[in-house]
């Protein structure tokens, strides 16, 4: 059977760039803003593992996980049952940022610490009326009822 490629036709390629935006749930600044929420409002000590900043960033993505979540952290421990739980690469972009920024940093223990600078733009972004306004809502609600330990039981099992 002899037919011919549709692209065998084609003499010459070009590429051009053109501009893209980028959803801003994507911006890694934005996730940045979302770390310092979660150091600041759902953290004890303004610390916290990765796994549980990528847990809290999973959570927040939608209203139906939200009111799950709260619901669950209510019910002490559904809130942990789920088997699939998405790691965001924009998070691990965002901590280098920040890390870079001096408003972050690791601590001897590996979790991910706010610094002086980070917690005063943390609080200054809590009392902001116009800033990450349903993040901050939500955050207040759920407050430190998601634990290290239970962050850590779901993603070892």
């Amino acid at each position: 059977m002899d037919r011919d490629f549709p692209f065998d036709a084609i003499t010459h390629l070009s590429f051009k760039r053109v501009p893209t935006t980028l959803p801003a749930d994507l911006r890694p600044m934005r996730k940045v803003g979302i770390i310092l929420l979660f150091l600041h409002m759902n953290s004890r000590g303004g610390t916290a593992s990765i796994l549980k900043i990528q847990f809290l960033n999973w959570v927040i993505q939608t209203e139906a996980m939200m009111n799950w979540a709260l619901e669950g952290a209510e019910k002490q421990g559904r809130v942990y049952a789920l088997n699939l739980i998405h790691l965001d690469p924009t998070i691990d972009r965002a901590i280098e940022f920040a890390i870079a920024e001096g408003i972050i940093t690791i601590a001897k223990t590996g979790k991910i610490a706010l610094t002086e600078k980070g917690a005063t733009i943390a609080s200054a972004m809590r009392d902001d009326t116009e800033l990450f306004v349903k993040e901050k809502a939500y955050l207040g609600k759920l407050g430190k009822a998601v634990s290290e330990v239970r962050v850590n039981n779901i993603f070892t099992g």
